[in-house]
C-alpha cells in the first residue's frame, strides 16, 4: 500500500501566483480568448474535480482497509475459538481412533506452568512408607 496524503486535508493551490504562470499560458495558447481570471477558474476547478475523486477513492480505501481490519479479527476470533476447541474445523476424530490414541486427544489445560519443583518421593520411599 502506498502511502498517500488525505486528500480530505489538501487545500486548492493558489493557481493566480507565479508558480503556475505557466500553466496559465499553455492554457490561454489553446484558446486566445481566454484572460488570467479564466485560466485560473479553469485550473481551480479542475483541481477541485480531481479533489473530489480522489476523496471518493480515499474513503473506499479506508472502507476497505475497515472491513479487512473486522474480517482478521473475525477470523482471528474463530481461530481461538477452534484452538479452545482442540481440533481443526471440519475434522471429525472416530470413536476407535479417539480410544486407541487418548493421550493424541487429551484436553490440554490453559494455565501457566507451575512455578515449583514437584517433589516425587523415591521408591524406596514410598517403599518404606
Amino acid at each position: 500500500m502506498v502511502a498517500r496524503i488525505n486528500p480530505h486535508e489538501q487545500r486548492c493551490p493558489d493557481f493566480a501566483s507565479e508558480a503556475f504562470a505557466e500553466a496559465r499560458a499553455s492554457l490561454r495558447e489553446d484558446n486566445e480568448e481566454l484572460d488570467d481570471a479564466a485560466a485560473v477558474m479553469m485550473l481551480t476547478q479542475a483541481w477541485n474535480v480531481t479533489n473530489r475523486a480522489e476523496r471518493v477513492a480515499w474513503d473506499n480505501q479506508a472502507r476497505e482497509l475497515d472491513q479487512d481490519e473486522a474480517q482478521r479479527a473475525r477470523a482471528g476470533e474463530e481461530g481461538r475459538e477452534r484452538e479452545a476447541e482442540g481440533r481443526p474445523q471440519g475434522e471429525r476424530v472416530e470413536g476407535d481412533e479417539m480410544r486407541k490414541n487418548r493421550l493424541k486427544y487429551i484436553d490440554i489445560p490453559m494455565r501457566p506452568p507451575p512455578t515449583l519443583p514437584i517433589e516425587i518421593p523415591s521408591r524406596y520411599a514410598t517403599a518404606k512408607l
